[in-house]
């Protein structure tokens, strides 16, 4: 049996900020370590049978600390969506300069494509191709990936067997846990968007 645990890259500055960023290389913010050094204690006692990652910079700063020392084969099919002329904007900013893409945006609309990016159709390819290949290669043992929100819900998807219009139902938090079991017919999830390991940290930003 396969166990997959997929991780969302730590807080930037562009996250917390609510700025899209896309395949813009941002990095971690030092809360975006932080946070990343909490799961690393986490999944202490986990040993990763092989690593893969986003080869964005926040993504593959996140997995060094989580798996120090670990081989890590970067996938750029695993980069988030490249969102084109709107990258580094906030979506009060396409609502207003960009309303028909917004309405669409919001309406979820299945032909959605990004100006001078790519098309949410596309994004789901690319990386639906990269965790059939994943789940393929993978018999046993424990798998890490860590990557983008956008790249990660179309891996749960595709692992998980759903259908594509589930991807929009899906949100996940920076440095999130989410882990699958693909041994079993259908596959288990068993953990979502899963942040308990910030806890702590969040009682030390406390005032």
């Amino acid at each position: 049996m396969t166990r997959f645990l997929l991780v969302r890259h730590g807080e930037t500055e562009w996250t917390r900020t609510g700025r899209i960023q896309g395949q813009l290389d941002t990095p971690l913010t030092p809360m975006g370590m932080r946070q990343a050094e909490k799961l690393q204690h986490r999944l202490r006692g986990e040993v990763f049978d092989a690593v893969y990652a986003s080869d964005l910079r926040r993504a593959m700063e996140t997995v060094r600390i989580i798996a120090p020392g670990l081989p890590v084969e970067q996938c750029a099919e695993l980069r988030e969506c490249s969102f084109g002329e709107i990258n580094g904007y906030s979506f009060a900013y396409v609502q207003q300069h960009y309303p028909t893409l917004a309405r669409r945006w919001l309406a979820r609309w299945s032909g959605l494509s990004f100006p001078g990016g790519e098309s949410v159709a596309g994004v789901l390819d690319r990386t639906s191709v990269c965790f059939q290949k994943l789940r393929r290669r993978h018999c046993d043992g424990t798998v890490l990936v860590v990557a983008h929100g956008g790249s990660l819900r179309a891996g749960i998807c595709t692992l998980m067997t759903w259908g594509r219009r589930k991807w929009w139902d899906l949100q996940l938090a920076p440095a999130s846990l989410s882990i699958i079991d693909n041994g079993r017919s259908p596959a288990c999830l068993l953990l979502l968007n899963d942040i308990s390991h910030l806890n702590s940290l969040n009682e030390e930003e406390a005032p």
